[in-house]
Formats: C-alpha cells, structure tokens, sequence
C-alpha cells in the first residue's frame, strides 16, 4: 500500500537561534501529531529589540510532514466525496 503523507505549516519561535525555533516547531507539533516524517524550512525572521539592539526573536517557518493513517486516509477521502458531491448538487440547477 503506498503512503499518504500529510504537509501542514508550523512557525517556531525562540531568543536563542532559527535551529532552536525550527526545532520548537517540530517538537510541540509531535505533541499532537504522529508519524511525523520530516520537515522543510521554508523562511526564516526576527524580530529586533530597539533597546538595547539586537534580535529579540527568532522565528522558522516550516513544512512538517508526516504520514496518514488507514483512518485518516479514510476520512480524507470521504471529505473530498462530501464536497465534490455538495459541489454537484448546487451546480446542477
């Protein structure tokens, strides 16, 4: 059976570094999600503290992948069946 593989877009924050902040992203992530597979940076910012200077927080934006399960996969589908049938229904008048 091929795999399904779920992205979803997660921001990470931290004061020390963009590793720290892609790292938060993906480890407060696995608090609810399973089977994560890997993950992409996509963008990198900060914001800056005017006094004393300086980055005051770093922030990663990231792809977190991970794999559906039979249920989920599942679920998918009948949503897409849902909406193309509703779809259907208001254009056929």
């Amino acid at each position: 059976m091929a795999n399904v593989v779920k992205v979803i877009t997660v921001i990470g924050s931290s004061p020390e570094s963009f590793a720290k902040a892609a790292d938060e992203a993906v480890r407060t992530a696995q608090k609810t999600i399973r089977n994560i597979t890997g993950v992409d940076v996509i963008t990198m910012s900060a914001t800056v503290d005017p006094n004393p200077g300086g980055i005051k927080e770093y922030r990663t934006t990231v792809n977190i992948d991970h794999a559906l399960q039979v249920a989920e996969r599942v679920d998918l589908v009948a949503h897409r069946f849902r909406d193309h049938r509703r779809h259907q229904l208001l254009h056929s008048a």
